[in-house]
């Protein structure tokens, strides 16, 4: 019924949780077989993947891959990196190899440079929170890293500077303030300054 779209909206959903209460095993092999009908609406497969990071071993982890190098659709890679992210590091105990976490990263941080382009701010934001929990930052610490990296745009850079503006965490305070001292780039300026402004009021 999930597959065929007769469960839609909080019905499905809540099929959805309750496939995930079936004992471990079970619960994975029928979300694995959702998620590889093709028939399955986008947001359905989105709550699958979701509903896989919880309770999915290493298959669903490998079924995540595939997802993130092989979609297109930038919130279904975004959430399945989360996915095999999420399922990875409770499957070693809370640890992720930092290669692991850096090729998840690798993929995901074109398609948030892509979203700022085409002025997706929402699917922007999103991905930035996920790539700080797959990299192991808070988020104001990554988006903090990202507005210094001169490897992103100066688009992606400004995102990143007026997002922190609005979190209100002045722990980054201090790697704003050094990257003002070191400015060469006048594009970046105002965004920077007023990031710096918000978060230093008492």
């Amino acid at each position: 019924a999930i597959a065929n779209g007769t469960l839609r909206g909080e019905a499905r959903d809540h099929a959805l949780r309750l496939l995930s209460r079936f004992p471990g095993e079970q619960a994975e092999q029928r979300l694995l077989a959702l998620l590889a009908d093709p028939s399955l609406p986008h947001d359905a497969r989105v709550l699958v993947l979701m509903s896989l990071a919880e309770v999915g071993s290493e298959a669903a982890a490998r079924a995540a891959d595939a997802i993130v190098w092989n979609e297109t659709d930038p919130e279904l890679v975004r959430v399945a990196a989360l996915c095999r992210f999420r399922i990875l590091a409770r499957e070693g105990g809370g640890r992720l190899a930092p290669a692991e976490r850096s090729r998840l990263a690798a993929r995901l941080e074109p398609l948030l440079e892509a979203a700022v382009g085409r002025d997706d701010l929402e699917g922007a934001s999103a991905l930035a929170f996920s790539l700080a929990e797959i990299v192991g930052l808070p988020p104001a610490h990554y988006l903090a890293a990202l507005a210094a990296d001169r490897r992103f745009t100066t688009a992606s850079r400004r995102f990143a500077l007026e997002t922190l503006a609005t979190l209100g965490d002045p722990s980054v305070l201090p790697a704003l303030e050094r990257l003002r001292d070191r400015l060469d780039e006048p594009a970046l300026e105002p965004a920077l300054l007023a990031a710096i402004a918000a978060l230093d009021r008492p």
